[in-house]
């Protein structure tokens, strides 16, 4: 575990089936500071609109994606989409700088609380993703993810006062959390196996149809065309 500074700690990961490495930085809540403690906690409880302060963390899970070809057994390999589990409350945040937002469509699922949201290039990508142990690690979660996000694109579109360059698209996993006192204990180590062996899922099942990849690649097409 290394700190990058005092509200800020890294550590990585490797060494599971399918999984090249994982990374994770963990921003505790800034309690060290009792000026920003008091200022935060209070407009969180006077206005709805404002968060209450929480410690949260990112986990970044790079999967083996046919780097291992070569050594007998299944490809690790599975299909390039895009799907997202999210709290609804975190999507408020979410800004038009997104790359992934202009890919997707959003849609509630009868099978999650209305609290999440689903977003995916296509409902068979969601039916493909959405499996048993997911749904049942993330329903009592609400109070703890923000986003599941599956993807092979960059997160934020290029600025344009920047030469444009090639946006670098590599898979993986991302899981964003809070970490509140008094639930993460119970929820989270659950949350964090479902994640996990999804990569083993989408390793086995992940691979739509030809016309499901065919309709994806063309409205990312359209999209690299306005970048």
């Amino acid at each position: 575990l290394k700190e990058n500074h005092p509200l800020e700690f890294v550590t990585s990961a490797s060494g599971r089936r399918n999984i090249a490495f994982t990374h994770t930085t963990i921003k505790p809540q800034r309690a060290s500071n009792l000026v920003t403690w008091f200022g935060e906690h209070p407009l969180a409880f006077l206005f709805e609109s404002t968060p209450t302060p929480t410690g949260n963390a990112t986990i970044i899970i790079f999967p083996i994606d046919g780097r291992d070809a070569g050594g007998g057994g299944l490809s690790s390999r599975y299909g390039k989409f895009i799907w997202e589990l999210v709290n609804k409350g975190r999507m408020n945040g979410w800004g038009e700088d997104r790359n992934d937002l202009s890919l997707v469509v959003t849609s509630d699922w009868d099978v999650l609380p209305n609290w999440l949201a689903v977003l995916s290039e296509s409902k068979e990508i969601g039916n493909i993703v959405l499996i048993k142990e997911s749904r049942e690690a993330v329903v009592v979660c609400q109070d703890i993810l923000e986003c599941l996000i599956v993807s092979d694109q960059p997160i934020d579109k290029p600025s344009p006062y920047i030469v444009p360059s090639p946006l670098p698209k590599k898979k993986r996993l991302t899981l964003e959390v809070n970490i509140p006192p008094d639930t993460a204990p119970n929820a989270m180590p659950k949350l964090l196996r479902a994640v996990m062996r999804l990569v083993d899922h989408l390793t086995a099942v992940a691979h739509s149809r030809p016309t499901v990849l065919r309709k994806s690649k063309a409205v990312r097409e359209e999209e690299d065309k306005t970048l």
